[in-house]
């Protein structure tokens, strides 16, 4: 019961929040994308690569903002920013290795399922993963403060 008033109130303290921010900033990332692919037309190659990243960057610092104020109530300090970046590769590069690996027939195997997934099953899968994995890491990483690090061990928590 204590668990599941803990879970509630993390959902819609911050998990109602942090989703909220993540949608805006995925909206913001694919609109940048789609307005500097009309603009510069790159087909394929290194320079979509660099148009993604960009789009990916502008999601990324909309989404620190966003998660900083709102959703984890911080102020913005470049401190915490270098961590929240460095989460997010982090993010990116689990949700690069899993659609790479659903849509594997041989890996797919390996772990003993009968077909690879599409790719579209493999990125929402991976959406999944992500977001937990961000949220947890922002939660208990980026954003923990001190007086959170004093009450866990206090509350038996263990040391951090």
């Amino acid at each position: 019961m204590r668990l599941l008033r803990s879970l509630r109130r993390v959902f819609l303290g911050q998990g109602l929040p942090y989703a909220v921010v993540g949608a805006t900033s995925v909206v913001i990332d694919l609109i940048v994308l789609r307005v500097l692919m009309a603009w510069l037309r790159p087909g394929h190659g290194a320079l979509l690569v660099v148009i993604t990243s960009i789009g990916f960057g502008i999601g990324v610092l909309n989404s620190y903002v966003g998660n900083s104020l709102w959703t984890f109530r911080h102020p913005l300090s470049w401190k915490r920013f270098a961590p929240y970046l460095g989460t997010s590769i982090i993010g990116v590069l689990l949700t690069d290795g899993i659609v790479y690996a659903g849509t594997d027939a041989a890996l797919c195997h390996w772990f003993g399922y009968p077909r690879p997934l599409t790719i579209l099953e493999s990125k929402l899968l991976a959406v999944a993963v992500t977001a937990l994995y961000n949220f947890s890491a922002y939660k208990w990483f980026v954003f923990r403060t001190t007086s959170e690090l004093v009450e866990n061990k206090w509350e038996g928590g263990g040391s951090t």
